[in-house]
């Protein structure tokens, strides 16, 4: 099977230095960033490769989680002290929030945003629903319509199907739940899948199949859904880097498929894994090939990609500096 040959290069451009960063965002159109620093906001213009800083937003606690709305001039903020905040994308004269939540259970270790952009889920000391939907709220605001909570797990990791009807999570009681449900509908937990380890990063790649990253493993471990009975097995072991060695949470595995690869951060690396498939539905047609693992010498490693897989980027605290990659063919 063809396997293409491409790699993740450290631009030369001038990098902007942060004291401490757990969260980085990019906007769909790639010309804009955010990132977290302690309690700021740092809003940055994103041009060939280059940051300009526009604004700095100030926040009660230091951030942990920054997601971007793909349809909706927002992104919204999650931090230590257990608020999200919704603030304007566009509108960089002002320096206020536009919506600040309830408080949720504890501080936001991670969040996910429904395809239908009026769904928020953030897990805690519990997952927690927010949902602007008039079918739920009866009104155009954000309500916690819902929170789910499993033998007092702490949820570090959350990831969504391209469906937007199934949310898989996982933390440190050694459980995966897989939850059904949709924008509209509450969600329960349909299984429990028990694993070994723990661990903060998970994956869709298709509706039936996702990908999990134990502490301190040397293996990505990937999870197949029996077609008859629903049931998750894990149906492969992809050798990665970065085994034991710590690893610190507040960077949330991503998936891309327009680049068909994984990105999943273990220890003190940043492995980058490519499938190639010619149906992603069909698990004996599926090869995970590790393409790249970057190395930094710390395990405070923050940061995320691209939607279109162009550029990865970083913030570690050894450099303390954000750092750019972007996507080169090898020729």
């Amino acid at each position: 099977m063809f396997q293409p040959q491409f790699s993740y290069e450290l631009q030369s451009k001038p990098f902007y230095e942060l004291s401490l960063c757990f969260a980085i965002a990019i906007n769909h159109n790639n010309n804009q960033l955010i990132a977290g620093d302690y309690t700021q906001i740092k809003l940055f213009q994103f041009k060939d490769g280059v940051l300009r800083l526009l604004k700095i937003l100030n926040n009660s606690g230091d951030m942990t989680t920054l997601n971007y709305f793909k349809t909706k001039p927002n992104f919204i903020s999650g931090s230590y002290d257990a608020l999200l905040k919704l603030w304007p994308q566009t509108n960089i004269s002002s320096s206020k929030y536009l919506v600040k939540l309830p408080k949720c259970s504890d501080s936001i270790n991670c969040l996910v945003i429904h395809p239908s952009e009026d769904l928020i889920i953030c897990g805690s000391n519990s997952i927690e629903f927010w949902s602007s939907s008039s079918e739920i709220t009866q009104h155009q605001q954000w309500v916690q319509y819902q929170t789910i909570s499993h033998e007092n797990s702490i949820y570090l990791g959350l990831s969504l199907n391209q469906n937007g009807d199934e949310l898989i999570s996982c933390g440190n009681n050694n459980v995966i739940l897989v939850m059904k449900g949709s924008n509209t509908q509450k969600w329960i937990i349909i299984k429990t899948i028990n694993v070994e380890n723990n661990g903060a990063r998970l994956a869709y790649i298709s509706d039936q199949i996702f990908a999990f990253q134990p502490y301190k493993s040397n293996y990505l471990q990937i999870y197949t859904s029996n077609k008859l009975s629903g049931d998750y097995i894990k149906s492969q072991d992809i050798s990665v880097k970065g085994g034991n060695e710590s690893c610190y949470e507040y960077f949330s595995a991503i998936y891309v498929p327009q680049k068909q690869i994984i990105l999943f951060k273990n220890g003190q690396t940043i492995n980058i894994i490519h499938i190639s498939s010619t149906k992603l539905e069909q698990q004996q047609d599926m090869q995970f090939n590790l393409l790249q693992s970057i190395q930094f010498r710390t395990q405070s490693i923050f940061g995320t990609m691209s939607d279109n897989g162009e550029y990865l980027i970083t913030w570690d605290y050894h450099t303390g500096q954000i750092q750019l990659r972007k996507y080169m063919k090898k020729q």
